[in-house]
């Protein structure tokens, strides 16, 4: 019987421990990875020491080891995404802590779910909060993003999800491109760009509640500087609008995103009536969306 073959990219940096654990995940997982393609910054040497030697001492599945030399998120993910070949591959942050059956589960909700399902998604969770968040979900044509609301229940209404925890089919993520017009800031949103991606090809995203996961930094990333999350949020969402949905419906987009807002950011009429105190810094908020969505990228 023929046996896929499934590779994980882990991007990591400047985290060896988090790194360590999960290694120690990929090791213990019910159906063990054929291969593992780990991405650290060129200059992250003491990341680089602790993979060599755990490489060394390996013997369960092919490590193969990439290196970087330009800051962000997007250059690993690139990068893994050259290299890796396999039927299936997974992509995880060093910092997310899947569970003991994650390749299993995301294998079988491939093939419970049909030759139309492109990608598997499972949702993230703050480790200090206990909040998801705010993808899975599904961004409508005006602006909205609709997140899933029982995430107990699969679904493959969605083209946004959870980024640093998700599964393709390898004839898609050989096809994926990584924008790095995005690569700003800790709010890159390329899960939302790669899930248009996946849905402009054809194909549906699966989001498949077994794959939930535990995100240790979540929380803590996005509270180191607010200000600056959210207006890498706004710049490069307005990127990705304007890449997969065009210039007709900016108009609508931009009018809903000023008036109503989103989950982090709500919208004028929001803190007219609720919080007028927050009023100009979520009304300068707003003026610097629309300007980004109507600017030449």
């Amino acid at each position: 019987m023929y046996k896929p073959k499934f590779v994980v990219i882990i991007t990591t940096y400047l985290r060896a421990e988090a790194l360590g654990r999960c290694l120690n995940i990929m090791e213990n997982q019910t159906r063990l990875p054929d291969e593992l393609v780990i991405v650290v910054r060129d200059t992250d040497l003491k990341t680089r020491e602790f993979i060599e030697k755990y490489r060394d001492d390996n013997n369960l599945f092919r490590i193969t080891v990439l290196f970087v030399s330009i800051p962000g998120y997007l250059p690993p993910l690139k990068e893994g995404l050259r290299v890796a070949e396999g039927d299936y591959v997974g992509i995880l942050d060093d910092d997310v802590l899947v569970k003991s059956n994650w390749v299993e589960k995301a294998l079988l909700a491939f093939y419970e779910s049909g030759p139309r399902i492109g990608a598997v998604v499972g949702a993230q969770f703050c480790s200090n909060t206990k909040k998801g968040n705010v993808f899975p979900a599904k961004l409508s044509w005006f602006g909205r993003f609709a997140v899933i609301k029982n995430l107990s229940v699969r679904t493959d209404n969605i083209n946004a999800f959870c980024e640093g925890n998700m599964v393709f089919r390898g004839e898609i993520s050989r096809k994926l491109e990584v924008d790095f017009r995005l690569n700003n800031g800790r709010i890159a949103h390329h899960g939302l760009d790669l899930g248009l991606q996946v849905i402009g090809s054809g194909w549906k995203i699966l989001y498949e509640p077994l794959l939930n996961a535990e995100h240790l930094a979540l929380q803590e990333q996005w509270n180191i500087d607010k200000v600056q999350n959210i207006q890498s949020y706004v710049a490069n969402l307005a990127i990705i609008i304007k890449k997969h949905f065009g210039k007709k419906r900016l108009f609508f987009f931009a009018i809903y995103n000023i008036a109503m807002g989103q989950y982090s950011m709500p919208g004028l009429l929001y803190f007219l009536f609720k919080n007028k105190v927050q009023y100009k810094n979520v009304s300068l908020t707003r003026i610097e969306l629309l300007t980004a969505l109507f600017q030449s990228t």
